[in-house]
This record gives C-alpha cells, structure tokens and sequence, in this order.
C-alpha cells in the first residue's frame, strides 16, 4: 500500500515544474521516479522522468560500436558493443554536494590466463575511461535498468543492460592508472569519484549477467560473495560508505545478493551450497527444489509437510508434495484448495494424466483448465498442441501451436507441429509458408527439411523441393529420396506446371546441378543414375554427343549399383530381375542404332564408342542368361521356370539385335 501511494504520489506531480530546479533534491527524485515508474510498467513517464535526468546532467547515452579484443590472445578485432556518453553542454547545471567518493567495494578481476577484465579498445579515444561523476553513475544504471525493463527478455538485451554496467564499473575500476606523456614521462589520471551504494548496484548486477563462460561465471561468484560480506564487515565505517547517495541507486540488501548467489551456484551444480543459503533464508521452493535434484525426496517431503501442519498449508505446497511423491491426490487437493484458480495444480493433473495414466484426452481437458487461468504458459500451449494431434483434433492442435508461437515466435519445433496440423486440414500452400517460417528459427533442423521437401512436392512447389534437398545434403552430408528424384525428374522432363501454373522445365538446370551433388556424395544408388540419365535425355533441346555418352555411362552406372546390391539368388526375386532387365533394355533402346544414333555413327570417335557399350551389354546380357539358366536348374516347380524361361528368352532375342548391330556398324566401318 505503501509503493501504491508513493507512485500515486510521483504521477501526481507536475514534471514540468521540476526542469526549472537543478539540485539534489531533484535528481533524486527524479532517478526514483524512473525507476519506479518502470517497475510498475508505466515506461512512457519513466522515459520522461529519464529525459529530466538529462537535462539536469546534461549528458546523453547511446549505444556504438568499436573494434577491439576481448582475449589476451585474439589478433583480429572484432566489433564490440560500447556506451558512449556524450555531453550535451559543457558546464554542467547541477551541482551536488554530495558528489565526493567514498570507500569503494572490492571489485573481484578474472583471474584468467586469456580473457581480459575490460574490452581493450583499437581506437584511442574509445580506449579512454568514461568521466562520470557519482550522480551520472547512478544515471546510467537507471537507464541501463530502464532499458531491461521495457525490452523482452533475451540474450541481446542481457548484453545490451551489461554495457551499461560495465560502463559505470570501468570508470571506477579503470580510472586508478597512470598516463603515458608525449615525452615518455607517466602522470596520474584523476581517479572518478566513487559511491559505495552504485558501485555494489552496479557489481550486483554484472554477477547476474555474465554468464557467458566459466571464467565469468567464476568471477561472479566471488563478487557475490564478497559484496555479500560487505554487510557484516567492520570495515570501511558506517559514515564512509556513501549513505547519502544510498536513493541514487538501487542498492540490493544481503538477501537478495546471496539468493543470486544461490542461483548461480545451482546452475553450475553446486546444488548443496547453495542450498545452505535457501536454507538460511527459508526459500521454501528452492529447498524443495534443491533436495529433489540431491535426490532426497524423503527431505524435501518432510520440508514441506512441516509446513503444512505449522498452519502454512498452500496449493504450491500441495503441488510440490505431489510433485515429491508422485501421488495424484495432493494435486486435486492443491486445485480444491485453490477454488479451482491455482494453474500449477490443473496443469500437474494433466502432466500425470499424460505421463502416467496415457490418458490424452483427460490431459487436454486440464491443460485448457490451466490456460484459461494463464495464457502465458509457452510450454503447456505447446504440449496441447501435441495433445490435439495425437486425438486427430487438427483445429484445436492448430488454435494451440498458433498461441505457442504468438508468445515464443522463435519456437521452430511449434512452427513444424503447426504445419502438421494445417496439413492435415488439407492446406498444403499455408502448411508450407509455415515450415520456411520455421526454418528462419533453426536453420539446421533436417527434419523440418525432410518436412518442406515432402510438402513442396505434393504441392508443386519445386524449387522449394530441390532448395531443399540440397540443405539435406549439407546437413546430413548425404540423403537419398529416389521417389521424390523420380517425381522431379517426370515433372521437369514433360513440363508440368508447378504451384504457379508455370512449366517445370525452367527447374531443369537446378535438378541437373542437384543430381551432381547426389551422385557426387552417394554414388551407390541405383535408381539416381536411372533419373539422371532420362533427365539428359528427354531434355526439349537434341541431345549432342556428350550428352549421349553421360546418359549411356549413367544407366550403365545403374545397372552395375543394382547388381551389387541385389542379393546372392538375386535370379529368383521378380523384383530385381525386372528392375535389371529394365536397364539392359534401356541401354539397348539407346544404343542400337535409329535416329540420333545413325547421327552419331558419322562420328568415329562415337562410333567407337557405340560399339564399346554395345559390346558391353551383350557381355551383361550374356552373364545375366547364364544366371538364369542356372537357376533354371534349381527350380522345382513349373511355375518358376517357365518365368525364368520367358526372360531368357526375351534376353536371348535382344542379343540377337545386338549382334547384328554390331555387324552393321563392323561393315559401315
């Protein structure tokens, strides 16, 4: 009620009347005022209250850029983010009283054999150590807080909030150092002025930011723990740690510095240390949390049924012994405790009915229950989503994935699930527009492209498919999809038209380029030497001798792959048989001589080259019959023999041909 008055209090103020004043008074008011009017989300009066603040200070911050290094060891610069404070006149109109330093906290270095304490700057001037005096300290922090509060939440804007940090640390930090003259000789650098309370703000918050590497994260434990010892130490004394800057900052008390500390000591595993903490401060959830994780439940159930009967009985409670035991009841208790208005309770309910019971439809009845309490929840949108699709209910599965990635748009696993339940709605053009949307979000998910190339090829939308099929070959170094080759290849070489009405020859350099690399990373399918090679030859434009000698070379490829592949009694499966007896009579249709290839027989150089393959497959041809009839031999029922009978003689009347075109073209010589 208090807080609710006090910003009652500053919205009822006339700002305009405080740009004429330009004291203490003021500037403190004012940094309160931003503050306070971001924590209650009200950022158009904390931007005003920010540009009071200017105008007292008369400075500006902004983000740029320099080159620089962060390593001991890195040799090319890299742009780095910077704070610039620039000013906005040169006499600044307020003057504080209280601007002297103060005793300063120890502010802990990296200790690291390669990462450096500060960015080290190329530039010169960018190099240089900011000049701020106490109040433009707590200035930039309150700007670096209002600038966290009004963005989301993500790793740019921890960044972006740590620069403004950094900034305030660094003129403290990297001020106490000596100067290098023109002649060589070293003067002292006017140290900035220190305030005790700004400065453990602004260590305070570097510890909860840096979370980059080990190293940082080392570094920030020992700073939390140090400006956490800060409280009990005896020394600096009371009066030289600046309380009179205290309401320029957002000091944090010890509590709130050895929770943090706690947090980051769970993160990197070190679970029963910072459970001393939680323990020190009855952080009754973490507790629990922390002696689940240590796997004693047997704790963590008697934590919470202490509690319960000291009168503290809650539905969180309730839910965390459910969670603890894995009993059902204490989540119905915890939803009847609640008045049917607690979403942990409902929502576990439905966690239990999915994991346990297998009772989906159940499940989507609970998560509906706790979304219609909170709609913020990513997650559960998420799980109903896969609820829905597995009850075949596609509207509702879509209604869900569309909220899932309302709130959370870089989710690409919901974009996919999404498209699923679009497809299934029978809306392939919008079900495809959704998985490229997905791609924007994780590029390298082969799943989403093996997804694209599906649905682009039902929809006519090739060069999606052949894009595609090429980001599967970069992820997964190869892939072969020899219907959706086939399917390509029958639409590129008879011009259908595509999702645009358009013809589907103008993909046919594309698919040329695309069975390049399948062929280059996997060699041994059969079935892509047999497309690529009637990809040459249905090509709308006559085939020239080269084109000729690769589509010959290519089935030849074919039926070799097909007979290494084929099993030891390969004879006696329908399947194989035909599936080689289909390449032979390929290679025989092409070569023997109609048409183009009485064209190509003027040649010498092709001439030759016919009778080479043409010697060749009667080489094969002559193999295959000697196979045959050995089988032949082997058979015991009339059927198969008489199967076997019929191939060999077809093979037998295509040698015939082949003879005698050889002896066509042994006279034409």
């Amino acid at each position: 009620m208090v807080a609710t008055l006090t910003f009652s209090d500053i919205m009822s103020v006339e700002l305009n009347d405080l740009a004429v004043r330009c004291d203490q008074d003021c500037l403190s008011f004012c940094l309160l005022g931003c503050f306070m009017a971001a924590f209650y989300y009200d950022f158009n009066l904390a931007h005003r209250f920010k540009e009071l603040c200017e105008s007292l200070l008369g400075l500006k911050v902004q983000f740029s850029a320099e080159l620089g290094t962060r390593t001991k060891a890195q040799e090319n610069p890299l742009s780095q983010l910077i704070l610039v404070v620039e000013r906005t006149h040169a006499a600044n109109s307020f003057q504080s009283p209280s601007d002297g330093s103060t005793a300063q906290p120890k502010v802990c270095p990296l200790e690291d054999d390669n990462l450096l304490d500060f960015v080290r700057f190329m530039d010169v001037t960018a190099a240089a150590d900011p000049k701020l005096s106490v109040p433009e300290q707590a200035f930039v922090l309150c700007s670096g807080e209002l600038h966290r509060r009004s963005h989301p939440h993500d790793d740019l804007i921890d960044e972006q909030s740590l620069t403004y940090v950094t900034a305030v640390v660094r003129a403290v930090a990297g001020s106490d150092k000596n100067k290098v003259k023109d002649d060589g000789a070293s003067e002292s650098v006017p140290r900035n002025a220190v305030s005790w309370p700004i400065l453990t703000e602004a260590l305070f918050k570097r510890g909860s930011y840096e979370r980059r590497s080990l190293a940082r994260t080392e570094r920030a434990i020992r700073q939390l723990e140090e400006i956490a010892a800060q409280f009990s130490s005896p020394a600096p004394e009371t009066e030289q740690r600046g309380m009179q800057h205290f309401f320029w900052s957002r000091m944090p008390s010890q509590w709130q510095i050895e929770l943090s500390l706690a947090r980051v000591l769970t993160k990197i595993g070190s679970t029963k240390s910072a459970l001393d903490i939680y323990l020190r401060w009855q952080q009754w959830d973490e507790i629990i949390s922390s002696y689940t994780s240590l796997g004693k439940r047997d704790l963590a159930e008697k934590v919470i049924r202490e509690r319960i009967t000291s009168g503290c009985a809650t539905p969180e409670l309730y839910c965390c012994l459910g969670d603890v035991t894995s009993d059902m009841a204490h989540y119905r208790t915890a939803w009847e405790l609640s008045k049917h208005r607690s979403a942990r309770a409902v929502r576990s309910l439905g966690y239990y009915a999915f994991r346990k019971d297998k009772n989906v439809k159940k499940a989507a009845e609970c998560f509906e229950a706790a979304l219609e309490i909170n709609r913020f929840q990513v997650n559960l949108w998420f799980t109903l989503g896969c609820c829905y699709l597995q009850l075949h209910d596609f509207p509702q599965a879509e209604r869900a994935f569309r909220y899932c990635v309302t709130l959370e748009p870089d989710n690409f696993e919901a974009w996919n699930n999404l498209a699923s339940a679009v497809i299934f709605s029978g809306r392939r053009a919008q079900s495809l527009a959704l998985l490229k949307e997905a791609t924007k979000w994780n590029f390298d998910s082969w799943r989403i492209w093996e997804n694209i190339l599906l649905v682009g090829m039902d929809e006519g939308s090739f060069g999606d498919v052949i894009s595609a099929y090429h980001r599967l070959i970069d992820l997964r170094q190869k892939h072969i999809d020899s219907q959706v080759l086939g399917m390509l290849t029958k639409a590129v070489s008879e011009n259908l038209p595509d999702s645009k009405n358009c013809g589907a020859a103008r993909y046919r350099k594309d698919l040329l380029t695309l069975f390049g690399r399948v062929t280059a990373t996997n060699p041994s399918d059969a079935d892509t030497w047999r497309y690529y090679a009637n990809l040459i030859l249905n090509s709308n434009a006559e085939a020239g001798p080269v084109q000729f000698q690769r589509a010959v070379q290519y089935i030849q490829r074919s039926y070799q792959c097909r007979l290494r592949s084929a099993t030891p009694d390969w004879e006696f499966d329908k399947t194989a048989r035909e599936d080689l007896l289909a390449d032979l009579q390929a290679m025989a249709k092409l070569l023997i001589p109609t048409g183009c290839v009485d064209n190509f027989t003027s040649d010498p150089e092709m001439k030759l080259f016919i009778t080479s393959a043409l010697s060749s497959l009667r080489m094969n041809i002559n193999l295959y019959i000697a196979r045959l009839k050995s089988a032949i031999n082997k058979c015991v029922g009339n059927e198969p023999q008489e199967e076997l009978a019929a191939v060999t003689k077809m093979l037998s009347d295509l040698n015939g041909t082949i003879n005698a075109a050889l002896n066509d073209l042994g006279d034409a010589a």
